[in-house]
């Protein structure tokens, strides 16, 4: 057994405005909020989640989504 055992990585996104993010995320890509509180955020697309911190890192960090058909998901 690998000791190093992952059971999930979940990316940090460094974003301006929290609420404006979290609702972006939610309403175009159909993300799930798992919980909110002053400056962050955790969020769910399937078996995927990501956070959303506000005022922290360079905001600009890329995330890749896979979906099985992207003009289907972009519709």
């Amino acid at each position: 057994m690998n000791p190093l055992h992952c059971e999930r990585i979940e990316p940090i996104v460094p974003v301006r405005d929290v609420s404006k993010s979290t609702a972006w995320y939610r309403d175009v890509l159909g993300f799930d909020i798992l919980w909110e509180m002053e400056g962050a955020a955790g969020l769910a697309l399937g078996n995927g989640q990501l956070m959303l911190i506000e005022g922290q890192g360079n905001v600009g960090t890329w995330v890749w989504i896979g979906v099985a058909d992207a003009t289907t998901a972009h519709a």
